[in-house]
């Protein structure tokens, strides 16, 4: 939210990130995280996949997740779903976060 007003504004880039920790006692082999927006909202552009890489046991890793509100934007309230996959597989495991728009 580049004018810091909690809502992605049409033309405004963002960022969304948080932390995964890896509480297993393995390793966590190519973690993956994507992105999802549940709620369809008109002109959010996320990217398809974000590479995270291996995971130490109790090792944490900050994901950032860039997304772009095009011209088009419609207002509403977008919803994500960011899955984390692990060696390509869906771990049942995943972060949701809402995001007001606006036109």
């Amino acid at each position: 939210d580049q004018n810091d007003n909690n809502i992605i504004d049409p033309g405004e880039g963002g960022l969304i990130s948080f932390t995964i920790k890896n509480v297993g006692k393995y390793p966590a082999i190519n973690v993956a995280v994507y992105p999802k927006d549940l709620s369809g909202v008109p002109g959010l552009e996320l990217p398809e996949k974000q590479e995270i890489g291996n995971l130490a046991p109790g090792e944490s890793k900050l994901v950032e997740v860039g997304l772009f509100a095009e011209e088009s934007l419609q207002k509403g309230t977008a919803n994500f779903i960011f899955e984390i996959h692990e060696n390509g597989e869906y771990e049942n495991i995943s972060v949701v976060y809402a995001l007001d728009t606006s036109q």
